[in-house]
């Protein structure tokens, strides 16, 4: 396979009368067939020989869009994967192979294309671009806390601050679920900044409830640090959370673990034991009526600890 470093081009290549000769043939061949692929695919090889790249490529784009308006799906990222070679700071390219690769049903490629886009485009300073190669990452479903948090920290950089919250939000809650406790905290805490800017995120939290149920459910809560244990009676639960009250008030951003007989329904694992077990996260605390109000984010579930 033919790789080409644009670090090594001359401006331009000595051009034999031969091959301006077949240039000029070909360039009368496609005003002439203005549909074929192939005619329009040996053109942009024939100005790639010249060293006439940017006219090389605006026919292998051209070739690109002829395979994919006809169905050729595959010979069209063919074409794009020549475009990335030949020029690889068209990011534009590997966002249009990772849409091709999405409409075929190659997930694992597509989100491969995007993220090096998005990466491509973030490192070139196109902000807003990685932006919307990112968010058609997230959109094909599956993606790690990681790609979660970057786009949180792109759309902080780029003052689209609702959308960082909710991504931080879904950040915070994977590393939750994989036990990384620290970083659900980072994401925590950059959550929390932002919703101290103003009442912008009350929409968002308003897209992010789910339903509650009010079971009243015996509840063991322990500190992190294993120094306190109490019982105490949910107030209600969701697939997501746990609301109680405490005797004493406990840290926001702290992690605790939960034990109760949670339905198997609402659990993030469907295990056989009677006591549900996880990690959460205090997501509130706050004094009322002589206790106060926990509201705490499920985590990674967890083996029982002995009552």
């Amino acid at each position: 396979m033919t790789h080409y470093d644009s670090r090594h081009w001359p401006k331009r290549l000595p051009i034999r009368s031969n091959l301006r000769f077949e240039i000029d043939e070909y360039r009368k061949a496609v005003e002439a067939h203005p549909f074929n692929a192939d005619i329009a695919n040996t053109l942009g090889d024939l100005y790639l020989r010249a060293g006439e790249v940017r006219q090389a490529i605006t026919f292998f784009t051209r070739v690109a869009e002829l395979y994919r308006a006809n169905g050729f799906m595959l010979k069209s990222i063919a074409v794009l994967k020549k475009i990335s070679r030949v020029d690889p700071t068209d990011t534009d390219a590997s966002v249009r192979i990772g849409d091709l690769f999405a409409k075929q049903g190659l997930i694992a490629e597509a989100r491969l294309s995007y993220k090096s886009a998005g990466d491509s485009k973030y490192q070139g300073g196109e902000l807003k671009g990685a932006i919307d190669a990112y968010k058609k990452l997230l959109a094909l479903g599956a993606s790690n806390a990681a790609s979660f948090a970057k786009l949180a920290e792109m759309c902080s950089e780029y003052d689209l601050l609702e959308d960082a919250h909710q991504y931080f939000v879904q950040a915070r809650t994977r590393y939750l679920q994989t036990g990384q406790t620290d970083m659900a905290r980072d994401m925590a805490v950059k959550a929390r900044q932002l919703e101290l800017v103003g009442h912008v995120f009350s929409g968002s939290r308003e897209k992010r409830r789910e339903e509650r149920y009010p079971l009243r459910l015996r509840t063991l809560v322990i500190s992190e640090t294993r120094e306190w244990r109490e019982y105490t009676e949910s107030l209600d639960v969701s697939k997501s959370g746990i609301r109680f009250n405490l005797v004493r008030p406990v840290d926001w951003g702290s992690i605790i673990q939960v034990q109760l007989p949670m339905p198997s329904e609402l659990r993030h694992n469907h295990g056989e034991l009677s006591t549900y077990a996880a990690q959460a996260m205090v997501c509130r605390c706050e004094a009322m009526n002589g206790a106060h109000l926990v509201a705490a984010e499920f985590g990674m579930a967890s083996a029982p600890m002995a009552e």
